[in-house]
């Protein structure tokens, strides 16, 4: 009869046991998040003429948003807006951190996607270079950042510039049918073998030839780890969230 009774009372008493640590961890948590999603602005690159930018977004559509680009479904605009791939395009924001915050064992900003080539310097250090559209980036930022504002900046190399010495150092060159290089002005050089990029952004019978860049995914800081008053920084978002607000 004990025996039996022990047997019953074990499994819950094992089931209370890890309900409680997961409440003592969830009450514990001290991360916060901290989206990167407002104050963004963006130049072509040697302009100095900064305008407003939407992030997550593209060059592009940050520049028909301005009425600088015709839109490119229509008619034979596709023509008109090839010279974006070309340049190298500048995007900036600032953000505020506090002594209190500054505290925290780690803090690190998360890019859950660059297209493509970019360097991203955190008050005019570099930080980061990236060559992926497809990953997330994270690095640790926590040296770099001062009381006060921060100024973030990314600097987006063209990926036409910086993939065709590729294709000019090779003595054969691979197939790519969906690239309209003639479209861009290239001939025959697609050059879209090369770069970790979407492959439609260099054309398709479906579609223009829009070689763009940008911040296309979400970036934000986050920041881990004990602080002096842990319940003031007690995440209400979390990355899930985060995901959720931009899934479409």
């Amino acid at each position: 009869m004990i025996l039996n009774l022990t047997e019953k009372i074990a499994p819950i008493a094992c089931g209370l046991l890890c309900c409680c640590s997961m409440v003592y961890a969830q009450g514990n948590d001290t991360s916060e998040v901290m989206l990167l999603d407002t104050g963004w602005e963006f130049s072509q690159s040697g302009t100095e003429k900064w305008m407003s930018a939407t992030v997550p977004g593209t060059v592009h559509q940050d520049l028909i948003n301005h009425e600088l680009l015709p839109n490119p479904f229509y008619g034979m605009n596709e023509e008109k807006i090839q010279w974006v791939e070309n340049e190298d395009w500048e995007y900036r924001t600032s953000f505020i951190v506090s002594e209190e915050q500054l505290n925290r064992d780690g803090i690190q900003l998360i890019f859950e996607g660059l297209d493509t080539y970019a360097d991203v310097y955190l008050n005019e250090k570099k930080i980061l270079e990236t060559n992926n559209m497809f990953r997330e980036w994270k690095t640790n930022i926590k040296a770099e950042l001062k009381p006060g504002e921060n100024i973030l900046k990314i600097y987006f190399h063209s990926p036409i510039k910086v993939d065709i010495p590729k294709w000019d150092a090779l003595p054969y060159h691979y197939e790519a049918s969906n690239d309209q290089s003639e479209n861009g002005g290239l001939f025959n050089k697609k050059v879209s073998v090369f770069a970790r990029k979407a492959g439609y952004h260099y054309g398709w019978d479906w579609g223009p030839r829009l070689v763009t860049s940008g911040i296309w995914r979400p970036v934000y800081a986050e920041k881990f780890g004990k602080s002096k008053n842990p319940h003031r920084f007690t995440a209400k978002r979390t990355r899930e969230t985060i995901k959720d607000r931009f899934a479409e």
